[in-house]
């Protein structure tokens, strides 16, 4: 292990003398240099149409977010109208209840009516029939009287 530590350390420089070695060393390294450039420029490439592409995607999912909070609007409205409807349909509810409370009260007082005064229908009957009795009796004698002005004249 100390070796390695060793090796790590040393700092290895290759002094090249021959001019064209320096030169083909030199036009390798800036190819391998151009190399790695064109890759990051392709990998760059591929990064901006990603993110071009998950910008056109989020402004989709905006515009699906905006649509669905219209939705949630509109139902919330809907929602309140619904509430107020239920509120009056309650109302209704209590109104009809008590209106059929007091309808079976006043059933209760007529029949305990009818059953206090049962002759009433039969009493109309007679008080008719009275009636009848009373204008026949002075049309005969408006007849009787017509009668006897009209004889002496």
């Amino acid at each position: 292990m100390d070796t390695a530590k060793q090796s790590a350390q040393v700092n290895r420089r290759v002094l090249v003398t021959d001019p064209d070695a320096a030169f083909s060393m030199q036009a390798r390294q800036t190819e391998a240099l151009a190399n790695m450039m064109s890759a990051d420029s392709s990998r760059i490439d591929t990064l901006f149409q990603d993110v071009g592409a998950m910008r056109g995607t989020v402004e989709v999912v905006h515009s699906k977010v905006n649509d669905v909070a219209a939705g949630v609007d509109k139902l919330s409205d809907a929602l309140a109208v619904m509430v107020r409807h239920e509120l009056t349909m309650e109302h209704t509810a209590t109104e009809v209840r008590n209106m059929t409370e007091r309808q079976g009260k006043f059933d209760e007082r007529l029949h305990s009516l009818e059953r206090k005064a049962p002759g009433w229908d039969e009493a109309r009957t007679w008080l008719i029939r009275a009636g009848l009795l009373v204008l026949g009796a002075v049309g005969m004698a408006v007849v009787a009287l017509v009668v006897k002005t009209g004889g002496a004249g």
